[in-house]
C-alpha cells in the first residue's frame, strides 16, 4: 500500500508538469497575473491607496489657488504636473511595496512554496507577478489622469484648451519607466530575505 502511495504521488506530479507543458506560457502569465491581482487587492493598503491617489489632483488644485502657496502652475499644465509627480515619487514608491509584498513577503510567510507548486514554470511566474504589479501601476494612472482632467477644467480651463491626445500618450508612455522600475524591484526582492528589506 505504501508503494501503491507513492506511485500515486509520482504519477500526480508528472500530471502537473505535463499540464504545464500544455498549457501555453502566455495562458500560464494571465492566470498567474490574475492570481496575483487578487492577492493584491485582498490587502487593504493596495485598497487604500487608488482613493489616496485620487486625492492628489484635489489638494494640488487648492494648494495651486492660495496665494501664499509655494506650489504654483497654471491650471492647464495641471496633468503634466501630477504626472512627473506621480512618476517619480508615487508609483516608483508604490511598485517597490508591490514587490516587497510579492516576491520576498512570501519567501518570508512561506508562501512562495505554494506558488511554486501551480503547474506553471517559475519564468510564467515571475513574469505574472511583475504584469500584475503594472497592471496596478497602470490603473494608479488611470485614476490620476482621468482626475487630473476633471480638476482642471473645474479649475476653469475649457476642454478645447487641452491636447487630450498628448495628455493621454504622456501617461502611457509613463508605463515604460514603471515598467523598467518593476522589474528592477522584483529582482532586488528577490535578493532580499524579507519584505522590509526587499523595500528598502
Amino acid at each position: 500500500q505504501h508503494r501503491k502511495l507513492l506511485l500515486e504521488r509520482h504519477e500526480d506530479g508528472s500530471e502537473g508538469s505535463d499540464m504545464s507543458r500544455q498549457v501555453p506560457l502566455s495562458g500560464m502569465i494571465k492566470r498567474v497575473t490574475a492570481a496575483e491581482l487578487y492577492k493584491i487587492f485582498a490587502q487593504f493598503k493596495y485598497r487604500l491607496i487608488p482613493f489616496g491617489m485620487a486625492l492628489v489632483p484635489i489638494i494640488l488644485l487648492l494648494l495651486n489657488q492660495r496665494s501664499s502657496s509655494l506650489i504654483r502652475f497654471s491650471p492647464e499644465n495641471l496633468p503634466y504636473t501630477l504626472l512627473s509627480i506621480a512618476a517619480t515619487v508615487l508609483l516608483p514608491l508604490v511598485a517597490c511595496m508591490l514587490a516587497a509584498d510579492l516576491f520576498a513577503g512570501e519567501r518570508e510567510r512561506g508562501e512562495l512554496k505554494i506558488s511554486l507548486t501551480r503547474p506553471v514554470s517559475r519564468t510564467a511566474l515571475a513574469i505574472g507577478k511583475i504584469t500584475a504589479i503594472l497592471t496596478y501601476l497602470a490603473g494608479l494612472l488611470a485614476i490620476l489622469m482621468v482626475l487630473s482632467l476633471v480638476a482642471t477644467v473645474l479649475s476653469g480651463v475649457s476642454i478645447g484648451e487641452l491636447n487630450g491626445l498628448h495628455i493621454v500618450g504622456a501617461y502611457v508612455l509613463t508605463l515604460l519607466p514603471l515598467a523598467a522600475v518593476s522589474a528592477a524591484a522584483a529582482l532586488a526582492s528577490t535578493l532580499a530575505r524579507s519584505a522590509t528589506s526587499g523595500f528598502v
